[in-house]
């Protein structure tokens, strides 16, 4: 009865999920989760480079290091802000992935990571993609550097996450603020500080676009600014694997 439970409420995830993508890229519903079952891939952790976090420049190679996968069946979508100190990045995950194989029988876990799992050669179509990959992992997985709360695909991550799975516990935090933070993590003042309004991203068109949905996803935006605080802070202080 547990296990159908919770396979219906992963079902429930996606299909949410597939009407969030259907209407932020203004396609077919059911087109969009057939094109994101079809692209859904994995990467197991022990491949990933500190490289891979140094640069959103395409690399058709690092493709080829994903797998395809099933929904479902991943362990923890990265979230993280290209704009943040990769070195810091990579401890964070680092730290994530020990915990994760210290809790799971030294089992290397397997994440979704845009730089190696997206299609690099059909970028837009794979985005439209991104809430049913999210919905499709056990875990979000937020690196949270300094730029993080003013990204807006990082802040779109966080509100599929919200509207979707909502489950707190299924929500990880790990803070990548580098060796210049004032103590090992100041992410709480950023995390007070957060107001949606004030995210930036490269294409100004996709913030109006995006927050306009997101804003109608929650009523208003300062009710989504302080789900996200919520959500942050309680994920923060838990940190768990």
């Amino acid at each position: 009865a547990l296990a159908q439970g919770c396979l219906a409420s992963r079902c429930e995830s996606v299909r949410v999920a597939a009407a969030i993508s259907s209407l932020m890229s203004f396609g077919d519903e059911s087109n969009a989760l057939e094109r994101a079952q079809r692209t859904f891939r994995a990467v197991r952790c022990d491949l990933l480079t500190p490289e891979m976090l140094s640069s959103n420049a395409p690399d058709k190679k690092l493709y080829k290091l994903s797998r395809p996968a099933q929904l479902g069946d991943v362990d923890a979508f990265i979230s993280h802000s290209w704009h943040d100190d990769p070195a810091a990045k990579w401890d964070a995950i680092q730290d994530w992935r020990q915990h994760f194989k210290a809790a799971h029988f030294g089992r290397e876990p397997k994440v979704w990571l845009d730089k190696v799992c997206l299609d690099q050669a059909n970028i837009d179509e794979s985005l439209q993609c991104l809430p049913i990959f999210l919905s499709g992992c056990t875990h979000l997985l937020v690196i949270a550097g300094k730029t993080y709360l003013s990204r807006l695909w990082c802040i779109v991550e966080l509100f599929v996450f919200l509207k979707t799975s909502g489950k707190l516990e299924n929500l990880v935090v790990r803070c990548a603020l580098g060796r210049e933070a004032d103590r090992p993590c100041g992410f709480d003042d950023l995390v007070r500080d957060f107001d949606a309004q004030d995210v930036t991203c490269s294409r100004p068109d996709d913030k109006d676009r995006l927050l306009a949905f997101v804003e109608s996803g929650f009523g208003e935006l300062d009710n989504f600014s302080e789900e996200v605080r919520k959500a942050l802070f309680e994920a923060s202080a838990r940190n768990e694997p």
